[in-house]
């Protein structure tokens, strides 16, 4: 059965950046009272009807606010998923807030295939133009908010070394609702990709594919929007974005299209490799995966990579604007990473690299 979040009728005047600003500081800890939340009301919604601030007034609420095609966004899960069912009971309601940066998920049938892939079993808006997030001010994803019944902010982060701190606070209101409450152990997450040891080889940052992430060996704006034929100069830089054949390089993407021994190449350090791509036309997309000069063995595939019946060569097969998880490295390490399409056309919106060096 669906949840239904009702609308709050009082409008806020105030302009929307300037107030987000004003509660961003005065939520943070020691900086003065909680202040009232902005109004808000979502009516594309997944396990909702609607998604409004009037519907959470009664309850503590958290308010999640993340990116379902950011895999930083993506490691925030857990908490969302464990504070959901540890809390329940105590009538604390967890609510999220999809803000997708690219075009792919900015439409509905992707956004709710990668939101539902995540179970979080939460009522989640879709906050496409990302109106409810400039109210909260909120610059950096993932970000919790945490409202008490009344809809005041007691606390808002984006910064996940707070989010054990986040725990803290909804125990704190909770017993402040109910004296004598017994709350169960805060969550510690096992691992992860945060906390990279000092020191050591970080994971090479998300690729934005495109001229104005400055990644693309040979691109200039004299190419830009329109097909040229490139040459792999052979580098082995990490981080950046080798292409060899025929691309259209745009500002915020690459776009093939069908064209023989095409390709691009990337040296990266990480662990497990995400990519955003998004296939043009009718039909799916299938781009084969190389890395160390040889085809991915099969241990290293990603859950999203599968092979051909008559070749086996492990490839990924685009149907939606959805992230594909390609590589899953034994552990964390440099490599070289080859994707290869082989047909169809595809535009590449961004390439993510995560791992713990020490794991």
């Amino acid at each position: 059965m669906k949840t239904t979040y009702t609308h709050f009728s009082r409008a806020r005047n105030r302009g929307l950046l300037f107030l987000g600003l004003i509660l961003l500081l005065w939520s943070r800890p020691g900086l003065g009272g909680p202040q009232s939340a902005p109004d808000f009301t979502l009516d594309q919604c997944l396990l909702a009807d609607t998604l409004s601030l009037s519907g959470l007034l009664g309850h503590p609420a958290v308010l999640f606010f993340f990116d379902g095609g950011n895999r930083t966004s993506q490691l925030a899960y857990r908490y969302v998923r464990n504070w959901q069912a540890k809390y329940r009971a105590d009538n604390l309601a967890v609510v999220g807030f999809h803000c997708p940066e690219f075009k792919p998920l900015k439409t509905y049938g992707n956004a709710a295939s990668a939101v539902s892939a995540a179970d979080l079993k939460i009522p989640v808006g879709m906050d496409f133009d990302n109106k409810v997030r400039m109210k909260y001010a909120i610059e950096v994803l993932p970000a919790f908010v945490l409202l008490d019944p009344d809809g005041k902010i007691i606390f808002q982060t984006s910064d996940p070394a707070e989010f054990r701190m986040l725990e803290e606070r909804i125990q704190t209101l909770l017993r402040k609702i109910k004296p004598g409450t017994v709350l169960p152990f805060l969550f510690k997450p096992a691992g992860g990709a945060e906390g990279e040891a000092a020191g050591k080889i970080k994971p090479t940052p998300k690729i934005r594919f495109g001229l104005a992430s400055g990644s693309i060996v040979g691109a200039d704006s004299s190419g830009l929007d329109q097909f040229k034929i490139y040459t792999d100069s052979r580098g082995r830089e990490r981080g950046k974005v080798y292409l060899s054949g025929r691309w259209e390089v745009k500002n915020d993407a690459l776009h093939y299209s069908e064209s023989e021994e095409s390709y691009l190449r990337i040296i990266y350090s990480g662990k497990d490799v995400w990519l955003l791509p998004e296939p043009l036309g009718a039909d799916p997309v299938k781009v084969v995966i190389k890395q160390d000069r040889s085809y991915l063995p099969p241990e290293l595939w990603g859950s999203d990579v599968r092979a051909g019946v008559e070749d086996a060569y492990p490839f990924i097969m685009m149907w939606n604007g959805i992230p594909k998880h390609i590589v899953s490295n034994a552990k964390f390490g440099t490599h070289e990473l080859r994707l290869i399409p082989v047909e169809g056309e595809v535009i590449f919106y961004y390439i993510h690299f995560e791992g713990n060096p020490d794991r």
